[in-house]
C-alpha cells in the first residue's frame, strides 16, 4: 500500500470501505515482509518540510517484554529489525543536516540485537557527538562497558520504565524488579554523563496510594534518577491487562484517554492524591499548562510550518469568518484574539467557532480577550468550551485546571493570564459516579518570581469568591 500510495491496490490485509459505505476487510495478510523492503520516508526528503532538527526513528518493531499495560508487542509477534546500514544512513544524513536529536521508538532499546554493532556504528557516524540520541531502556542488565559505549556514540537521556516497587504489583503486569542491579544500571549511566528519567505507573491492579507513595519516595530516597515521572494507568483495549479488568477488579474510562478510574484497591480521588503527592515531593507540577505559540514570547522566533494559521484575529464584527478553511487551515492549536467590540457580538462567533470544533473535534483552542473582560461577558465562551467533549478534558489527574482544550487568556503590562473555568468550581463526575474536587485557579505568567499586587487587587475586584492565583510555570521542553 505503501509503494502504491496514493492509489490503494488490491492486496489482502487492509479495510476498504465499499461503494455501499460498508466496510470490508480485503483478506488475511499471511506475512509480514521483512522490514529492509520498505523505503525510509527520511531518506527520501518526505519529511523534510516537517522536522525541526529532530528526528524520531525505529530500529526495531515489536518488543522482547509483554507487560499486561502495554500494546507494542501485540503489534508484532517477534522483533523485527531494520537493517543497520539503512540506520547508519539516516544517522548520517541528520548529522550532515546539521540535526540536534535523534529520539530512538524502540520500546527497549537495550535488549535490541546487535546492539554493541549499532552503537559501534552510532559512534563512528556522530564522531563528535553533536547529535543528541535518546531512547528507552531496561537498565537491569546495563553494566559499565555497555553504559560507557552508549556514552560514546552520543546518548543523552535513557526513559527507564520502573512502574512499581510492589513485587506482588509487577507481577499482575508481567514484570520483575531488582532493586540491586536496577541501582547499579542508573549510576553506570550517571557516571557515564548519560541522564536517566525513571517512569512510575500509578493505578497499577495491587498498588494502593501508599504504594504508589512508597514507590515515589524509594526512588527518591535512593537519588536513582535525573528525571521523575509519574504517569496514570490507561487501559488500552487489545492489552491483556485490558481483558483482565473482571479478575482485576478494574474500572476505567470508556473512551479514550482509558484512564483507571478505581480498583479494588484504589479511589479516583485517591488516584489524584497520588499526584498532589508526587507534585509535593518533587516540588514541581506533574502536568504544567502549555502556553499558546502566538502568546509565548519565547517563540516569536520559533519557525512554525507553513501554511498553517496559528492565530485569527477579529477586530471587528464584520471580520468574523468560518476557520475551517481549505486555502488556509488551522493548526491543531491555534489562538482567536477578540476585542470587545466582537466579544459582545456572540450570536455571530459562537456558531463559527461551534463549526469549526465539530469539523475538528481534538484541535486545542485558545481565546485572548482584552484584560478588562468581565467574568458576565465571558458567560458565551465557556458556553461553547462546555458543549465539546475532549480527551484532554477527561483527565482527572491533574491537580488544577482539568479544562484545557478550550482556554480563555488575557494579556497586559507583561502578564499572561488563564481565567479561572467556572467548571472548576463544581467536582468532575466521572462515568462511574465517583467525584473529584478541583479548585478555580487564575494561572498568571509573569518575568518576576511575584505575582504583582496590581493584579491580585485586579482579580479580587472582579470575582465575589476570589479564585485561587498562581504562577503559570509553562513546562521547560
Amino acid at each position: 500500500m505503501l509503494q502504491s500510495f496514493p492509489k490503494i491496490p488490491s492486496i489482502p490485509g487492509l479495510l476498504l470501505q465499499g461503494e455501499d459505505g460498508q466496510w470490508h476487510e480485503s483478506g488475511r495478510q499471511l506475512r509480514r515482509p521483512a522490514l529492509g523492503r520498505w523505503p525510509s520516508p527520511f531518506l527520501s526528503g518526505l519529511l523534510d518540510s516537517h522536522l525541526d532538527r529532530v528526528l524520531w526513528l525505529e530500529t526495531v518493531r515489536g518488543c522482547a517484554y509483554r507487560c499486561a499495560y502495554c500494546y507494542y508487542h501485540k503489534q508484532s509477534p517477534r522483533l523485527r529489525i531494520f537493517p543497520l546500514e539503512r540506520i547508519f544512513e539516516e544517522v548520517e544524513r541528520a548529522w550532515n543536516q546539521g540535526f540536534k536529536e535523534i529520539v530512538f521508538l524502540d520500546p527497549c532499546f537495550t535488549r535490541r540485537p546487535n546492539l554493541e554493532a549499532l552503537l559501534e556504528g552510532l559512534s563512528i557516524h556522530n564522531p563528535d557527538r553533536r547529535l543528541h540520541f535518546l531512547a528507552e531502556g531496561n537498565v537491569e542488565a546495563m553494566d559499565q562497558d555497555m553504559a560507557e559505549r552508549m556514552a560514546r556514540a552520543g546518548f543523552e537521556r535513557l526513559e527507564v520504565g520502573l512502574q512499581s516497587v510492589n513485587r506482588t504489583t509487577l507481577r499482575n503486569i508481567n514484570r520483575t524488579f531488582h532493586a540491586q542491579r536496577f541501582l547499579q544500571g542508573i549510576r553506570s549511566l550517571q557516571e557515564c554523563g548519560i541522564e536517566v528519567m525513571v517512569d512510575l505507573i500509578a493505578g497499577l491492579p495491587g498498588d494502593t496510594l501508599s504504594d504508589i507513595c512508597n514507590s515515589l519516595d524509594w526512588v527518591i530516597n535512593h537519588k536513582a534518577y535525573d528525571y521523575l515521572m509519574l504517569y496514570p494507568l490507561s487501559l488500552i483495549p487489545g492489552t491483556k491487562l485490558h481483558q483482565r479488568v473482571s479478575e482485576f477488579g478494574l474500572c476505567a474510562m470508556p473512551n479514550p484517554p482509558y484512564l483507571l478510574t478505581r480498583s479494588p484497591t484504589l479511589t479516583a480521588p485517591e488516584m489524584n492524591q497520588a499526584f498532589r503527592y508526587y507534585e509535593e515531593s518533587m516540588e514541581t507540577e506533574v502536568a504544567p499548562l502549555e502556553v499558546p505559540p502566538f502568546l509565548d514570547a519565547s517563540l516569536i522566533n520559533v519557525s512554525l510550518p507553513a501554511g498553517l494559521r496559528y492565530r485569527v484575529v477579529w477586530n471587528r464584527p464584520e471580520e468574523i469568518e468560518t476557520l475551517s478553511r481549505s486555502d488556509s487551515p488551522t493548526a491543531y492549536a491555534f489562538t482567536v484574539s477578540m476585542t470587545r467590540e466582537v466579544l459582545k457580538e456572540p450570536r455571530l462567533w459562537i456558531p463559527v467557532l461551534k463549526d469549526h470544533l465539530e469539523k475538528n473535534p481534538f484541535s486545542l483552542l485558545s481565546i485572548e480577550v482584552p484584560p478588562d473582560t468581565s467574568p458576565d461577558e465571558l458567560g458565551p465562551l465557556w458556553k461553547v468550551a462546555r458543549s465539546r467533549s475532549h480527551p484532554i478534558d477527561r483527565d482527572y489527574t491533574v491537580t488544577h485546571s482539568p479544562y484545557r482544550s478550550l482556554m480563555v487568556l488575557s494579556r497586559s503590562r507583561e502578564l499572561l493570564w488563564k481565567w479561572p473555568d467556572p467548571r472548576e468550581s463544581t467536582p468532575i463526575i466521572l462515568h462511574d459516579g465517583q467525584k473529584v474536587s478541583f479548585s478555580p485557579v487564575c494561572k498568571v505568567l509573569t518575568p518576576g518570581e511575584e505575582i504583582p499586587k496590581w493584579f491580585i487587587d485586579h482579580i479580587h475586584q472582579l470575582y465575589s469568591s476570589p479564585p485561587e492565583i498562581s504562577r503559570w510555570k509553562p513546562p521547560e521542553d
